[in-house]
């Protein structure tokens, strides 16, 4: 293996790569939420991107699985909320994940990268309440005015924005769709090649009524049969159950 200047590396035949042993991904919700990088949540407006989001913060910092899968514990959680003001925020979070000393919130203002003192106010809540993971509500209000995410210069600003900001901490990005996107599959999920390619997973949430299916993209290899998740939204609480046998069908009581 050589290393050259910009970060280039050479291995000189597919033998000495082979001998090679790379560490093992790590998982905060095993074969869905990587242990790093930038992972995307995408699905259309008012889909329940946000009560995922919820779920999975719930979990990590409980240690409750999610959608059934195990979690890695983590102290703290950090939603940096651009798309909702507190009143609302207050509404989605209530029936999900309570009052929950370890889940903290920072409103800011809507295009806030494009803000030098509300950047400078992140960076300062980064470094005070040193979360594990960083949940961002969501694409469309972090980015700046500058930057227009449907070029491929837009998008990479923006997430190299939040990179930045995360410095190794995961992230975990909400990215509102339209019905274009939507149905264009996995690999356009996020309207752009340039979000996918600096993404370490992409999460597309679909939804027909009260179910939902979530597909899972990852950098990583997933066993197979784990790169779906059926799931079905309960109407009081508006938390995701993964769907099993015997469940009983649309229509009938939450169980």
């Amino acid at each position: 293996m050589k290393a050259l200047p910009g970060d280039v590396t050479v291995y000189e035949t597919l033998r000495e790569l082979h001998r090679v042993e790379f560490p093992k991904p790590k998982w905060l919700v095993e074969h869905l939420l990587p242990g790093a990088g930038l992972t995307v949540l995408a699905g259309e407006v008012r889909i329940g991107k946000s009560c995922l989001a919820i779920q999975i913060a719930r979990g990590l910092v409980t240690g409750e699985a999610v959608l059934d899968r195990p979690v890695t514990t983590i102290p703290r959680v950090m939603v940096v909320q651009a798309d909702c003001t507190p009143e609302e925020w207050q509404d989605q979070t209530r029936n999900i994940a309570g009052p929950l000393d370890q889940i903290a919130t920072v409103f800011l203002p809507r295009y806030w990268l494009g803000r030098p003192e509300a950047v400078r106010s992140i960076t300062q809540a980064i470094t005070v309440l040193q979360p594990g993971l960083i949940v961002y509500d969501s694409l469309n209000s972090c980015a700046s005015l500058d930057h227009d995410l449907n070029t491929r210069a837009g998008m990479l600003q923006t997430v190299e924005g939040i990179l930045r900001l995360n410095g190794e901490r995961p992230g975990l990005l909400l990215h509102h769709l339209n019905k274009d996107h939507e149905k264009s599959g996995v690999a356009r999920i996020a309207g752009s090649h340039a979000l996918v390619a600096a993404c370490s997973g992409i999460l597309q949430l679909s939804r027909i009524g009260c179910l939902g299916t979530l597909r899972i993209a990852s950098r990583y290899r997933l066993p197979p049969g784990l790169e779906t998740v059926d799931m079905r939204q309960d109407p009081n609480t508006g938390a995701w159950k993964v769907i099993v046998p015997g469940l009983p069908p649309p229509g009938s009581p939450w169980p």
